[in-house]
């Protein structure tokens, strides 16, 4: 016959079953933080790609005369 389970037992599985979700979640917040980290990066390097307007209408108007 199997032992009866007891609050402690359930207690344990609730401790465990709780530190995996902080683990969880302290994985996602990494991952989170290195996904805004690569946005600020790509939108950086984006902008530097990109022509502002006021330079691109500034160097049409210079072709057009």
């Amino acid at each position: 016959m199997a032992d009866p389970v007891t609050i402690a037992d359930i207690y344990a599985l609730f401790e465990a079953s709780r530190a995996e979700a902080d683990r969880r979640a302290a994985e996602a917040e990494q991952r989170m933080q290195r996904l805004e980290r690569v946005a600020v990066n790509t939108s950086y390097e984006v902008a530097g790609l990109t022509t502002r307007w006021d330079q691109f209408v500034e160097k049409a108007g210079a072709v057009c005369n």
